[in-house]
């Protein structure tokens, strides 16, 4: 999910150090945290998200998009905004192996609903709190299917990580497409299916169908 403005107190950040950057697309890299000890780090679920203190001062929101049942790291996304205000260039400037950033501790505003069917949908970098949602639904042998959207195939993240559930991950570059009908997708879902809609800028979305 794009970043958020956040308004951070100092009391109750901590202080992570970054073990891998990684390329996942065009101006999109994903950043892993761990503790300087190699301690636990506090649980999350699919759909938390951290703060990350940034040198400037500057508070950033992003979503977690690692495995919850790794206890020894978070893993966010980035996405460059050439327009944006700032926090996303600062970050990925900074962003390598051995620096120190202050990040608050997961909360949970988005959290992942129970349901027999899912219908997931992701535009661009809203894929990020998709990622383990699709994990855990998968694991709990619930039906689900994900329609995942962008400008063009290099500019969606993930996709190596997507192939492996074969064709319940459908791949929607514009380029080659055009603009998806969503509501058509959510009217075509079979009754009951829960529909989650995570726009590039972070405006989530829930239905019923």
């Amino acid at each position: 999910m794009a970043a958020k403005n956040m308004e951070s107190s100092s009391s109750d950040l901590v202080a992570l150090v970054i073990t891998r950057v990684h390329t996942e697309a065009d101006r999109i890299v994903s950043i892993t945290f761990e503790t300087d000890d190699g301690s636990d780090v506090p649980a999350w679920g699919p759909g938390a998200h951290i703060d990350v203190q940034l040198p400037s001062g500057l508070s950033r929101q992003y979503s977690l998009c690692g495995n919850p049942t790794d206890r020894h790291s978070y893993t966010i996304a980035v996405l460059k905004e050439v327009d944006g205000r700032g926090g996303s260039r600062e970050l990925h400037a900074v962003a390598q192996a051995g620096c120190r950033l202050k990040v608050r501790p997961p909360r949970n505003n988005f959290p992942l609903e129970a349901s027999e069917s899912y219908l997931f949908l992701a535009g661009g970098i809203g894929i990020t709190p998709i990622l383990p949602m699709v994990a855990a639904v998968d694991r709990a042998g619930a039906d689900w299917h994900l329609v995942y959207c962008g400008r063009h195939r290099e500019s969606m993240a993930f996709r190596d990580i997507l192939s492996a559930y074969g064709n319940q991950v459908e791949l929607w570059p514009e380029d080659e497409h055009g603009r998806p009908d969503l509501s058509a997708l959510m009217a075509n879902a079979r009754p009951g299916t829960s529909g989650v809609h995570v726009r590039p800028h972070g405006h989530d979305r829930r239905g019923h169908r």
